[in-house]
């Protein structure tokens, strides 16, 4: 017989992973258990609380399966056991992980122990290679498109992470993208980030300045459409004059978002005749510009839960604007063979996760970003075996 407490349990973990972890309340957990609110209090002090014991569990199951892998001795089978147990192990707890996923964008707490969880298995069997390049490092180049790839399929999608996508992942871990023995243009960091210039002095873009602004800051359920127009210094009838809602807003920020940093992006990357020249350049503007924006990076990620349409819009333009150079690179021999979407998301995954390292979690300085980019180019073009 299943316990009050496990109920609780079990009704939290379906309504956090199916919804959003700020958009349920204690109400909603009792009522899914079929439970008064009282019975809950009996149990739990608060949503909080409950949250933390999910979170706690979810990180302690994760460690454990992680120090039960045990690969042979290659570095084949290091990264083949890596990437094919993350992924059976993701769908088969799928609650746990969206949980997770939402979790470490609010609590750098929760992110550093997820991060070290599965740094732990790099540690244990590819030493040598964290020796060399650093812990952080080998992370995102590990890492970062395994993480990514399970958040895009499963988290995202609801789908196991399909077969094709785990094999040239794991070519691309081991081998990486250098089909010979190209050597970086140090160029790739002579390009610097300006501060986006306001385009003109309308009442619609204080709003939306006003905005950006508060959901980076505070957080978007926290910010009221009041809170908007007393930064933006309208009134509040005004809002409504241009947005229908926060969630018009928020997607609006996302897709402006998407468009300037894509233009800073080419602007940075256009010197570059070698593909491989220009991904590390890419990185390097990726770190400035949303260093130099931190309210922008969280709006994305809020934009995630919120609004997941808009985040969905934001990623895919990002994807699409991979494929086109990717195939090139591939017909230029700058690159190894690989299939465009699925390298697509393996360096966005780069991205993703050296981002919230550098950009969240650690609040590097950009001397920091050229010192670890160099080690990074080298995993990139040659991977953790060549």
């Amino acid at each position: 017989m299943v316990s009050t407490r496990d109920r609780i349990i079990e009704s939290a973990k379906t309504l956090f992973a199916s919804r959003n972890y700020r958009d349920v309340s204690v109400s909603a957990i009792a009522e899914h258990a079929k439970l008064s609110n009282s019975l809950f209090y009996r149990y739990f002090n608060n949503k909080e609380d409950l949250l933390a014991e999910l979170v706690n569990e979810s990180i302690f199951t994760l460690a454990k399966f992680v120090k039960s892998l045990s690969p042979g001795q290659t570095v084949e089978s290091v990264v083949h056991m890596l990437v094919n147990s993350l992924c059976e192990y993701a769908s088969q707890h799928l609650r746990e992980m969206r949980i997770l996923h939402e979790v470490e964008y609010t609590s750098v707490e929760a992110a550093r122990r997820v991060h070290a969880v599965l740094d732990d298995y790099l540690q244990r069997f590819l030493t040598d290679v964290v020796n060399e390049y650093g812990a952080d490092v080998v992370h995102w180049f590990v890492l970062g498109p395994l993480r990514f790839s399970i958040v895009y399929h499963t988290i995202w999608m609801g789908e196991p992470v399909p077969e094709s996508v785990r094999e040239e992942l794991q070519d691309f871990v081991l081998h990486g993208l250098d089909p010979n023995f190209h050597v970086m243009d140090h160029r790739v960091f002579d390009h610097v980030v300006s501060q986006i210039s306001n385009r003109d002095d309308t009442t619609k873009l204080k709003l939306l300045q006003a905005a950006e602004q508060l959901f980076g800051s505070v957080g978007f359920k926290e910010t009221k459409v009041g809170d908007i127009t007393t930064v933006a210094e309208v009134a509040l009838g005004t809002f409504y004059t241009y947005f229908k809602s926060k969630e018009e807003v928020l997607e609006e920020l996302v897709k402006r978002t998407n468009n300037d940093f894509r233009h800073t992006l080419k602007e940075a990357i256009q010197p570059f005749q070698d593909r491989r020249d220009a991904e590390i350049a890419a990185y390097y503007v990726f770190l400035q510009y949303f260093k130099k924006h931190p309210h922008i990076y969280a709006v994305v990620r809020e934009a995630e839960f919120f609004v997941p349409e808009a985040a969905r819009y934001y990623y895919e333009k990002i994807k699409l604007s991979y494929l086109r150079p990717i195939q090139r690179a591939v017909e230029l021999g700058q690159f190894r063979e690989f299939t465009p979407e699925h390298l697509a998301i393996f360096l966005m995954g780069i991205g993703h996760y050296m981002g919230m390292d550098l950009l969240i979690l650690g609040q590097a300085e950009e001397t920091d970003f050229i010192r670890k980019l160099i080690k990074l180019s080298r995993l990139l073009y040659k991977g953790v075996k060549r």
